[in-house]
C-alpha cells in the first residue's frame, strides 16, 4: 500500500517461447519516472552491456529536456509476449511534454524489453 492508501503492481516481465516469429520478451509497469543517478547505477551493475547504456542515457536526456518529470507505464498486451505487444502511456502532470517525449521513452522501454539483459540485469 502507497502513503496515499493506493496500491501499485509488483514490475512484471513476460516471457514466451523464442520459436516463432512474435515470441520474446515484454513487461508490465506501473510507474516509470526519473532515479537521480540511474545512468552511473546501471553502467555499475552491468558494466559491458552498452546497448542498456544507450538505453539509460537516452532516458536520462528525455528526462533532463523535461525537467526530471516525466512518468510512464507500461502494460502487456494480448497472446503474444514482445516488445510491440506493449502498451506504454508517458505523461508529465505539470506541463506539456516535449514533442519527442512519448516517442523516445517509448522505444528505450521498448529496447530494454528486446535486450537481453533484461532477463539477467533486473
Amino acid at each position: 500500500m502507497l502513503m496515499g492508501g493506493g496500491t501499485r503492481r509488483k514490475p512484471c516481465i513476460y516471457f514466451r517461447g523464442f520459436l516463432s516469429q512474435g515470441d520474446g520478451a515484454s513487461f508490465d509497469v506501473d510507474c516509470y519516472s526519473y532515479a537521480r543517478g540511474s545512468v552511473a547505477r546501471i553502467m555499475a551493475h552491468a558494466p559491458n552491456d552498452e546497448a542498456l547504456h544507450t538505453i539509460a542515457r537516452q532516458l536520462a536526456g528525455i528526462q533532463r529536456r523535461n525537467f526530471y518529470r516525466l512518468y510512464a507505464s507500461a502494460e502487456q498486451r494480448g497472446f503474444y509476449c514482445h516488445e510491440h505487444t506493449m502498451h506504454i502511456d508517458v505523461r508529465r502532470d505539470d506541463a506539456d511534454i516535449t514533442a519527442d517525449a512519448e516517442e523516445v521513452v517509448s522505444e528505450a522501454l521498448r529496447d530494454l524489453a528486446d535486450n537481453d539483459s533484461l532477463c539477467t540485469s533486473f
